[in-house]
C-alpha cells in the first residue's frame, strides 16, 4: 500500500493523505500518523465530514493495536482542529 500513496506527503490530496496516515499508524509509526493527519487536516479545512470518519478510522486502528492511551491521544490530536 505505501508504494501507492507515499508521494502524499503534503496532505493535498485528501484521501491518499489518509490512506498514508494510517498506513504510518498500521506500522504503529504514532508521530509520522500524527503529522500526516496534522497536514490533511490544515490542507482540507472544509472536508469536515470526510475527515470526521477518518477520525473514527483512526481510532479504531489505535484501539485494534491496544496502542497506550498517550500514543492514541497524539495520533488523535490533530482532529481536534474539526471542533474549532
Amino acid at each position: 500500500m505505501l508504494p501507492l500513496v507515499a508521494t502524499a506527503t503534503d496532505g493535498q490530496d485528501l484521501y491518499a493523505g489518509c490512506t498514508l496516515a494510517e498506513v504510518y499508524l498500521l506500522q504503529r509509526n504514532v508521530d509520522a500518523a500524527a503529522a500526516q493527519y496534522q497536514k490533511v487536516i490544515v490542507q482540507n479545512p472544509t472536508a469536515v465530514g470526510d475527515l470526521s470518519g477518518t477520525r473514527q478510522q483512526a481510532e479504531r486502528i489505535c484501539t485494534a493495536l491496544a496502542l497506550p492511551p498517550e500514543e492514541s491521544a497524539k495520533v488523535l490530536a490533530p482532529f481536534e482542529l474539526l471542533d474549532e
